[in-house]
């Protein structure tokens, strides 16, 4: 039950990791009480340590009642500082937004339930009035999970309003932050996004070696590239290359790189790589660190029929900038051929008649041949572009 529960927290924040967004103030205010919740539960575990290894008998018997430092203003602030992390979490979640929002709010009702009415306040204080007399009077005057200086919706009132207090202040901040409602006459349009997303096979041979997956999103001033491979070689189950490859590119509307961040693992040698445009220059971070002076660059961008333009390209691993050449291969009925070549690069690219990518192969060292044969391709065009005036 624990695991299922963990999993359905989390799935809410999958679309902040997954998603590019530009940081907010939002954002900064959702880390802000991340960080809040985690110091408030710790300096709360602190002192009630310290104050049961002083009260505590030789037998175990535990003496009187902490009701000093966070504890005067509730009875379980650890159990609160948790909640504010959580808190802090669906405010990142609702200033990225995506349609796991609502799960993310719901997710901290669910999470304010356990704490206080399934495993936390309520099991923890079950048999304490019982078992230690002074309890009692503890609850009689003290707060059980909001801190009693917080005087707003949530401590006032009955619970029923405490309740719809707490879910009219996470409406509210939805409603104000949801980058898909404008108010009123400055921008009445939604942002459109048009996805297409790419899965292939990776074969050497006729021996499968494992996968890469492509996902570009397109806004009007923006292209957000994600990709990530997983391949393993291994001959006579001897394992002889482990590859792992993840990067995030960021383009401009015209298809000029803005920003790239990549993760590459081969066998246990590990390479990370950072740039970012600016002004004139490319700045490049990592294995090697460079200033390109190159107007508009790109990496190895398949999918982009601009990349038949280019005659330098950024490796996207290492950030070492390619001389290369594109020349026309011999195209097969219904498809297009294109050869890329240069240094230690000899790469046969091939695309529809429409210009859509539908695979490559790329010559490998010892005469063999590494092939990518597409198995899934979505295009995902925007549902909405434009809101028109609704009073019409």
């Amino acid at each position: 039950m624990q695991s299922a529960l963990a999993w359905l927290i989390c799935v809410p924040f999958s679309q902040v990791i997954l998603n590019a967004q530009s940081f907010s103030v939002l954002h900064g205010l959702g880390l802000f009480f991340m960080a809040i919740g985690l110091t408030y539960e710790w300096v709360a575990d602190q002192q009630l340590k310290i104050y049961l290894r002083k009260n505590t008998t030789d037998d175990g018997e535990k003496l009187g009642v902490l009701a000093e430092g966070l504890w005067k203003f509730s009875r379980h602030p650890n159990y609160f500082g948790d909640w504010t992390f959580w808190l802090g979490a669906t405010i990142v979640t609702i200033s990225s937004g995506g349609r796991w929002v609502w799960l993310a709010v719901l997710n901290l009702f669910i999470i304010y339930w356990l704490l206080t009415r399934f495993t936390g306040v309520a099991r923890a204080e079950q048999t304490l009035p019982i078992r230690r007399p002074d309890y009692k009077h503890y609850i009689e005057t003290t707060p059980a999970f909001f801190p009693s200086f917080l005087y707003s919706p949530f401590v006032a009132g009955t619970r029923k309003g405490r309740s719809l207090g707490f879910a009219v202040a996470l409406l509210t901040l939805y409603a104000v932050s949801s980058p898909q409602i404008s108010y009123g006459d400055t921008d009445n349009s939604y942002e459109s996004v048009e996805t297409e997303v790419w899965e292939f096979d990776a074969f050497v041979g006729k021996k499968k070696i494992g996968s890469h997956r492509f996902e570009v999103m397109r806004t009007r001033d923006r292209i957000t590239a994600k990709s990530s491979a997983s391949f393993e070689y291994n001959v006579f189950k001897i394992p002889l290359l482990k590859y792992e490859h993840s990067v995030v590119e960021i383009y401009n509307s015209e298809s000029c790189l803005e920003r790239i961040s990549s993760e590459t693992t081969t066998n246990s040698k590990r390479i990370e790589m950072l740039g970012e445009r600016q002004g004139e220059k490319f700045l490049v971070r990592g294995n090697r660190n460079d200033d390109l002076e190159i107007d508009c660059l790109m990496p190895f961008a398949y999918w982009s029929p601009n990349l038949l333009d280019q005659k330098f390209l950024l490796n996207g691993q290492t950030g070492a900038l390619l001389d290369i050449r594109v020349s026309p291969g011999s195209a097969l009925e219904g498809q297009r051929n294109y050869l890329l070549s240069g240094e230690n690069l000899d790469i046969e690219l091939f695309y529809s008649e429409e210009g859509q990518w539908i695979g490559l192969q790329s010559k490998l060292p010892f005469g063999r041949t590494l092939k990518y044969s597409l198995t899934r391709y979505d295009q995902k065009l925007p549902d909405l572009a434009v809101i028109g005036d609704m009073t019409r």
